[in-house]
């Protein structure tokens, strides 16, 4: 490298630190509730495939409330996951950084 050569830096706002997405639609439209970032439907699709593992354990409430509550518990950890924040950072980037 010459000495003459000019260092760049480069700094980007939060503003332009845009999560990755799953959920958006070519045409404009978005799934229901979303879209979700890669850690929501994580959770999501974790949660749900341990309570449905571990019916035995919870399911005593009746058809309809083990149903909803198969469905409710992992939305509702999904929606709590896209608030979390620590130090400014997502979960998952506090976790690999």
């Amino acid at each position: 490298m010459s000495e003459n050569a000019e260092l760049v830096g480069t700094c980007y706002t939060r503003a332009r630190l845009w999560p990755k997405v799953v959920g958006k639609l070519p045409g404009g439209g978005r799934m229901w509730g979303g879209p979700y970032t890669v850690p929501q439907l994580a959770v999501l699709v974790g949660v749900f495939v341990v309570m449905l593992y571990s019916q035995a354990v919870w399911a005593r409430f009746g058809l309809l409330v083990n149903l909803a509550l198969i469905v409710a518990v992992p939305y509702g950890l999904a929606l709590v996951v896209r608030r979390l924040e620590a130090a400014g950072r997502a979960p998952g980037a506090l976790v690999w950084g």
